[in-house]
């Protein structure tokens, strides 16, 4: 989030003094990229979120930020809010850090960890979509089989954020 787009976001603010922002945006996939463009993933999930977090925070802004389940590595699942998180991605470490941040600077915040979202939609980009793909081409599709994770549907997630605002619920969720 560049200084133009801070001024921006800070104009925004200021003239229509939100409740709420929600911040679902971030780079995520694939998953391949926060390697080869580190700095790009930086810049785009850590520091440009970061800036989000402070200009909420001064304008007393509550943020509702999406983070994921990549916090932890996967192995035994049914993961609670209290378990120590671990990433082994650096997907998931830089949510991690952001989640961080958000906790040290404010505590009108609502981070809700998703896992895989999908929708019904044939080729809405979501975790199945993405299968029947490269099922309808002749591939193979390869799932991880040492991962558990809980997909969830996008109306879910949508009546999350919703009880999210309308609860005034502040701290970190699980949304599977």
């Amino acid at each position: 989030l560049g200084d133009v787009y801070k001024r921006q976001v800070k104009r925004y603010l200021a003239k229509t003094k939100p409740f709420c922002l929600i911040h679902a945006a971030g780079l995520s996939r694939p998953m391949k990229i926060h390697e080869k463009e580190i700095s790009k993933s930086i810049l785009l999930n850590i520091i440009g979120t970061s800036n989000i977090v402070k200009i909420c925070s001064k304008y007393n802004v509550k943020l509702i930020y999406f983070s994921t389940n990549f916090v932890y590595p996967g192995k035994k699942g049914n993961y609670k809010e209290s378990d120590l998180a671990n990433p082994i991605l650096l997907y998931g470490a830089q949510k991690l850090e952001v989640e961080q941040h958000l906790e040290a600077i404010t505590d009108d915040y609502a981070i809700l960890r998703l896992a895989k979202i999908y929708d019904l939609q044939p080729r809405d980009g979501t975790l199945f979509s993405s299968m029947l793909d490269i099922v309808e081409q002749g591939g193979t599709a390869r799932c991880a089989c040492d991962q558990r994770f809980s997909p969830i549907f996008v109306n879910d997630v949508v009546n999350a954020v919703i009880a999210a605002i309308s609860l005034r619920l502040r701290g970190m969720y699980h949304v599977a």
